[in-house]
């Protein structure tokens, strides 16, 4: 199900959305479980921290269909309204509500 979170415009406007940044699993290490635990980590550490915060999003590459369907497995969806900024790569922005 894709929900429409919003366009944030200003730096107001985006104090209520964590952005997870990088996640990274060596590969000698990956499909052990070690990204769902830091995101559950992440989501954890931000409703305890900072209550204001209502949304997490992470900018994935296009092409990463392993990263992707994590993402959406944690309950994370593709977003419709808001697009990525990144330089020479092709990217999607996931986000889930808090």
């Amino acid at each position: 199900m894709l929900v429409a979170l919003g366009v944030k415009r200003t730096d107001a406007e985006c104090d209520d959305i964590a952005n997870l940044g990088v996640l990274a699993v060596s590969r000698d290490f990956r499909r052990r479980g070690y990204a769902k635990a830091l995101i559950n980590h992440a989501i954890t550490f931000f409703r305890e921290n900072f209550p204001r915060i209502k949304y997490m999003d992470i900018h994935v590459n296009e092409s990463n269909f392993g990263a992707r369907s994590l993402y959406e497995s944690q309950g994370f969806s593709l977003s419709p309204v808001r697009t990525s900024h990144f330089i020479n790569m092709e990217t999607l922005i996931y986000e889930k509500y808090l």
